[in-house]
């Protein structure tokens, strides 16, 4: 989608992302969050070079269907997507208050999906 010379870094990760159309207990929903918010701290903490904003962001879900996975809804995979979206951003553009960072601090998100196989998200970072 863009071109490979403006790739800063690439980051494979296996999060859960759900539709928020799925029925469930809140706990549920709040430890998957929080799983998926530890996994990509760490990714961030680790990761050599690290993405720094302003960037594009993209967020690209890969779903094997021997798995029973689908394709998402548009909007039902972007509002799944909001929890990643949220700590990519808080990570990228840090003191702000919790949802508040990606709003218009030179993170532009994309989001993808195609089938594989294996199901794994995969966060691309594109420099400006």
């Amino acid at each position: 989608m863009f071109p490979a010379d403006k790739l800063v870094t690439f980051w494979s990760l296996n999060l859960e992302i759900i539709s928020p159309n799925k029925s469930g207990h809140w706990i549920k929903r709040y430890q998957r969050d929080r799983k998926n918010k530890k996994i990509l701290v760490w990714t961030f903490k680790a990761a050599d070079p690290k993405p720094t904003a302003p960037c594009i962001i993209e967020i690209h879900r890969v779903y094997n269907t021997s798995e029973g996975r689908k394709a998402l809804d548009d909007d039902n995979f972007i509002a799944g997507c909001k929890g990643i979206r949220d700590t990519v951003s808080s990570l990228l553009v840090p003191g702000l208050a919790p949802g508040r960072a990606d709003s218009n601090h030179g993170l532009s998100f994309v989001y993808q999906q195609s089938k594989g196989e294996k199901t794994a998200i995969n966060i691309f970072f594109w420099s400006v």
